[in-house]
């Protein structure tokens, strides 16, 4: 047991290094003991500072509670949150996707602040993925869930998402 315990804390050591990558899971409502979908994030970022904000309804958007970069005043990007239909998001980078748009904006944080202020459902945030126009600037995972109990995770890239 100890020789199994201390292999184990020896690959965590050496998995962590220095590397930035956000640990997620996205899980149904069906494997939920609860039987509500969940999200889990961890989230590795060189910014190290960050807060939770309100962010109220107007005419045409939903309320929601997100995590922003405390550098980011003007509130430009949301990096997970949930809205008060019962839409959830988060989000892991892909550092592998290659995106051609390199203007080195956090797309996927204005891309999480959209989908809070306009999705209800998984349905809906798989409609605005496909409305984005191309290339889009992402490399990115986002967990989705819904209050109907609905669940995704979607790889979104410069030209399209599986």
């Amino acid at each position: 047991m100890k020789k199994i315990l201390s292999s184990l804390i020896i690959l965590l050591l050496a998995a962590a290094g220095d590397a930035l990558g956000c640990t997620t899971a996205v899980i149904s409502a069906r494997a939920s003991a609860t039987g509500r979908p969940m999200l889990f994030k961890q989230r590795d970022s060189s910014v190290k500072f960050n807060y939770v904000d309100f962010f109220p309804a107007t005419d045409s958007t939903f309320a929601f509670t997100g995590v922003v970069n405390t550098r980011d005043e003007e509130r430009e990007s949301v990096w997970s949150g949930a809205n008060t239909e019962g839409f959830a998001i988060m989000n892991a980078m892909s550092y592998g996707l290659s995106p051609l748009v390199t203007d080195n904006r956090p797309w996927e944080g204005i891309i999480m602040k959209r989908a809070l202020e306009i999705c209800r459902t998984v349905d809906d945030f798989e409609e605005y993925i496909k409305s984005l126009p191309q290339p889009n600037g992402l490399e990115s995972n986002f967990g989705v869930i819904d209050a109907a109990g609905g669940a995704a995770y979607f790889e979104v890239h410069d030209f399209g998402y599986t």
